[in-house]
Parts: structure tokens; C-alpha cells; sequence
């Protein structure tokens, strides 16, 4: 395959309504937040902003309404080098996302500090639950990095999928939020990305202590968390060509290639918010594909980098980083190590 032309996200836009809190609450609890902050959002958006700012040619079909939310929803984009006109507008609301970030409420009981932050969501979906696959032709599919994910209708994905194999696009495919039964097929997706909880809702494999580890390696944590892998990749169904990436959070993510298992630690950070750190990384992760489709390494470390670096400040763009600040995080992190499996039965 020649190298592609770049990246085409087909997703979710919202408008993010973030609330800094004093401690997220449990059911049921009412909790005081500072000023509320309306932030361009949705996870389409945020990885197209992503993959942009990671220096790939990159290009937004998305649908929203005619509304002052729209507006704010794309703000940023074109500006980091998005094109917007596969972008629609039809009658219904731009989506909206309530964010809610905080320290958990044990943190704050253990005085454990703000380390802990965590974050919130509730997604209202408006017009992206119209956003179909004929807003996207071809030619546009043809020869790029296609990025989708769970916030949109799962019938357009397995549509847009299997004309993308067919338009010898790369297919990566972010299976979040986790969807269920609901969740689009996967047998034209050549990567998938997911985080653990939605590797669990996908596979049935979740991770334990074992496999969680601490993120220092050691050959127990490594070949637990490959074996979660792979046990998963069987309970899917999927072929031994379909690549799995999981992010690890602080750990860092971990990429699932035939039998083997390439893991990229994170670098310590401190964390604001987390809310954009998977965006970021996915976005990062498309943007490397299109430098090189085989460099499984290089991407995934690009990935990393990029998600670290996107917990600095609030909001799921706002420390979205460019290509010179992904190259210099990228060049202080920890060594990959790589765990080598045996093939499986599939």
C-alpha cells in the first residue's frame, strides 16, 4: 500500500459544557463547581484537531445544527489546519457534553491530593445521531488514515468501513464510547483503539492486578496483559491482521500486532484534566499512520506522547500539543518492550 494522503475523521462535534467541581459526586450528591467553561468538544472534533496539530494532512466530516453551538463546537479547527467541508448542518441541536472534572470523592477523604483528578461525562448526541456515511464519497475515502468512532450511528460506520477497505483506506476504528450490542462490526477495521473498560465491554477480558501492573514492566505484567489481549482478540473474532491498541491510561497503551505485544510506556505528568488525553492520543496515533502505515512503534509512541501531554490544562483541546511538542516528549520516553506470543489457533 502506497503511503496515505492523510487523515479523514468521521465523527461526533460538540459543544462541551466543562465544570470544575470541588470532588465529582456520587449518585445522588450535589457538588459546587467554579465558573462553568463552554469548550469545543465531541470526539470526532478533538481527534481531527489532533491529528492536525500532529502535522497530517487532515480533513472533518461531522454533522451539526444551525445553531450559535455549532459555531463554538468547530472553533479552533480550521485554524490547526482542518478542512471542514465535509461538515453538514441539519435540523436537529449540536450535540452537547457535560463535563464534569474533580478529584474523586476518596481522594479528597484521604487528602490524597489533586493527583487524582478524574473526570465525568454525559453526552446529549443532537445532529451527530444524523451524521450518514453519504456525506462522505469515494474519492474522499481513497487512499487515506479514515478515523471513526462510537458517537456516531453504528449502521453509517459498517457502511463507511467496508467502503474504505474497498477505497484502500486505512480503517482505524475508536470503539468509545463503549457501545455494547449497539456497537458497529468490526471486520473492516484494521486498527482498533480502546481503552480498558472498553476492551472489557468488547471482549470479556478484563484487566486485573496482574495484567494491570504498575507500568514498569516485568515479565508477569507484560505477558498477563498480552494474554488479555490475545483471550480478547479470539472472543472477538477478529483475524491475526486486525491490530488491537490499548491505552493504559498513566501506564501508558499497548499495541496487539499477529502474536506480539508492543508496549510504550507513559512519562509521569501531572494531571489537570484528562478528558482529551484518548483523543489526543488517537489523533496522534491517525497522524503517525500517515507518516508511515508499518511504523507500529513510532506511532504508538507518538500516541503516547500526545495524550501525556494533553492533561496540562482544562478542557479536551485546550493542551492538545503540535508536532514539535509531541517530538520532544516522545524523545524522553521510557523504552518500548516488546512481549512475543505464540500464534494463535485463529
Amino acid at each position: 500500500m502506497a503511503r496515505p494522503r492523510g487523515v479523514l475523521v468521521f465523527g461526533s462535534v460538540n459543544l462541551d459544557l466543562v465544570l470544575p467541581c470541588v470532588h465529582l459526586p456520587a449518585a445522588g450528591e450535589t457538588v459546587a463547581a467554579a465558573d462553568p467553561l463552554h469548550l469545543p468538544g465531541g470526539k470526532g472534533g478533538n481527534q481531527a484537531f489532533a491529528a492536525a496539530r500532529a502535522g497530517a494532512a487532515t480533513r472533518l466530516a461531522a454533522s451539526l445544527g444551525h445553531d450559535a453551538a455549532a459555531d463554538a463546537a468547530l472553533d479552533g479547527l480550521a485554524q490547526a489546519g482542518c478542512d471542514l467541508s465535509l461538515t453538514v448542518r441539519g435540523t436537529r441541536p449540536t450535540g452537547i457534553a457535560v463535563v464534569a472534572i474533580g478529584p474523586r470523592r476518596a481522594a479528597v477523604d484521604t487528602a490524597s491530593g489533586s493527583s487524582a483528578f478524574d473526570n465525568q461525562i454525559i453526552v446529549a448526541a443532537g445532529a451527530n445521531a444524523d451524521l450518514d456515511d453519504r456525506a462522505v464519497a469515494d474519492a474522499d475515502l481513497a487512499g487515506m488514515v479514515l478515523v471513526t468512532q462510537n458517537e456516531t450511528p453504528a449502521p453509517a460506520l459498517a457502511r463507511l468501513h467496508r467502503r474504505a477497505r474497498t477505497a484502500d483506506a486505512v480503517v482505524v476504528h475508536n470503539a468509545a464510547p463503549a457501545r455494547g450490542r449497539d456497537a458497529p462490526p468490526l471486520i473492516a477495521v484494521d486498527w482498533l483503539v480502546v481503552n480498558e473498560t472498553e476492551w472489557a465491554d468488547l471482549s470479556g477480558q478484563a484487566m486485573d492486578d496482574d495484567s494491570a501492573g504498575d507500568g514498569q514492566g516485568g515479565r508477569s505484567a507484560d505477558g498477563a496483559l498480552a494474554a488479555v489481549l490475545l483471550a480478547g482478540r479470539d472472543a472477538l473474532g477478529l483475524r491475526a491482521d486486525q491490530r488491537v491498541v490499548l491505552t493504559l491510561g498513566p501506564r501508558g497503551a499497548a499495541v496487539l500486532d499477529g502474536c506480539d505485544v508492543l508496549i510504550q510506556p507513559a512519562p509521569a505528568v501531572a494531571v489537570v484534566d484528562s478528558t482529551g488525553a484518548g483523543d489526543a492520543f488517537v489523533g496522534a496515533f491517525a497522524a503517525g499512520l500517515v507518516q508511515d502505515a508499518a511504523a507500529t512503534g513510532s506511532a504508538l509512541a507518538a500516541g503516547v506522547a500526545a495524550g501525556a501531554l494533553a492533561c496540562g490544562a482544562v478542557g479536551a483541546r485546550s493542551a492538545t500539543p503540535d508536532a514539535a511538542a509531541i517530538a520532544v516528549m516522545r524523545a524522553g520516553l521510557p523504552p518500548q518492550r516488546l512481549v512475543q506470543g505464540q500464534p494463535s489457533a485463529r
